[in-house]
Formats: C-alpha cells, structure tokens, sequence
C-alpha cells in the first residue's frame, strides 16, 4: 500500500471479490448496514494483504448498460481513491468482503458517491475496530 510514506491509489485484479463460493456467502452470511443510497454487505475474515470488494447495480432500475457501467466505474474510482481510510487500520489483523450495491434511481455525479463512500469506508474501519 505504501512505499516510503506515500499512498499508492491502486486497485488490482486480486482486490476484486469474483469466486461465487466467496460471493454466495458474503450475501448468506455477511452483515450489512444502509448508507442512502449504498446497501453495503460485509464480512470479515483473517487478515489478508486486501479487502476483497465487488460493485454491483441493478439491472431493474438502470435498462441501460451504458449507465449502470458509468455508476459503477464512478463507485470504484472512489473506492480506489479512498480505499486508504480502511487500510490505515491494518493492525486490526483481518480484513473484508465487502459488497458495495447502489439501489439509487438516477446517475448520481462523482462527488456525491465520493462522499458517500469516504462515509462508509470510515464506518467499516470503526466495525473492524471493534471486532479485533
């Protein structure tokens, strides 16, 4: 995550939840809260080097690909670039499933979701404070 102090905004392949096994019991077994208009499904596991996350949208609500694809491209440019408010609490020796689901009925614009997700990712930190 960091190199000589530095914050590296990455978002790599292996950080993306895609195993169905993974998915099928984050949505089975994991707790969720609601931050308007973000439902977030979470989990905890053993400490690995990344949170596992995955953005969904629906289908029912966006007809058109070109715009569900733009809310989640949206969604995770602002995970990337915020990611570091949950990693800063390392120490906490577990990391996360996490679900992002947007259930909102427009195209929302970047700064809206940016600081929707700054909110949730402070709220995930505060959680696995509090569970190690």
């Amino acid at each position: 995550m960091t190199h000589a102090g530095r914050i590296r905004f990455t978002f790599s392949k292996n950080e993306i939840l895609r195993k169905k096994k993974d998915i099928k019991e984050l949505f089975e077994n994991g707790s969720s809260f609601f931050i308007h208009p973000f439902k977030v499904l979470y989990l905890p596991y053993p400490a690995e080097k990344h949170h596992k996350v995955i953005f969904t949208v629906s289908r029912r609500t966006f007809k058109r690909a070109v715009d569900r694809n733009l809310v989640k491209r949206r969604i995770r440019e602002c995970y990337r670039l915020n990611k570091y408010i949950l990693q800063d609490n390392r120490q906490a020796k577990l990391s996360f499933s996490i679900a992002i689901i947007y259930i909102g009925k427009n195209v929302p614009d970047f700064a809206y979701i940016n600081g929707k997700i700054i909110v949730i990712l402070k709220k995930l930190s505060e959680i696995s404070q509090k569970i190690s």
